[in-house]
């Protein structure tokens, strides 16, 4: 975790210029045991990925729910209970 501003900028041009390791990421997380997924703001993009990814993890749980509002958040704490 940095504040400097140089370290930031460059930090963020390798987000955007570097590939996306989604399914590495989501593959690791089910693999240590988590068992649920947030997907924050519009759309479904990430739970569809989710979904297929989960596919290759049998007998491995893992389900993700997306908000975008205050009732979504309302959804979330059923969701994680």
């Amino acid at each position: 975790i940095t504040t400097e501003p140089t370290a930031v900028y460059e930090l963020l041009v390798e987000q955007v210029d570097h590939t996306v390791q989604w399914k590495q990421s989501v593959g690791t997380m089910i693999e240590h045991g988590y068992a649920h997924g947030i997907e924050f703001g519009p759309g479904k993009v990430l739970q569809g990925l989710v979904k297929r990814i989960t596919g290759s993890h049998p007998g491995k749980e893992f389900s993700t729910i997306g908000f975008q509002d205050r009732a979504g958040i309302e959804a979330l704490k059923t969701f994680i209970s």
